[in-house]
């Protein structure tokens, strides 16, 4: 059993996704893209919440 697909199964659906996600008008912004429960800080006293861990951030559609 293969756990990484083949390079053209993985071109094929980057295609689909592009393709999909596009027609959704959802543009293209900076994404956080590991907004785990750990990622995220909520401090009860300030009533403040902080984002960290942003080594995945990149660009992605909004809607991501």
């Amino acid at each position: 059993m293969e756990l990484i697909p083949p390079k053209s199964k993985l071109e094929e659906e980057y295609a689909l996704l592009k393709r999909e996600l596009s027609v959704l008008g959802s543009p293209m912004v900076f994404c956080h893209n590991d907004l785990l429960l750990a990622n995220v800080i909520y401090n009860s006293d300030k009533k403040t919440v902080t984002f960290i861990d942003y080594e995945y951030s990149n660009l992605n559609y909004q809607a991501f």
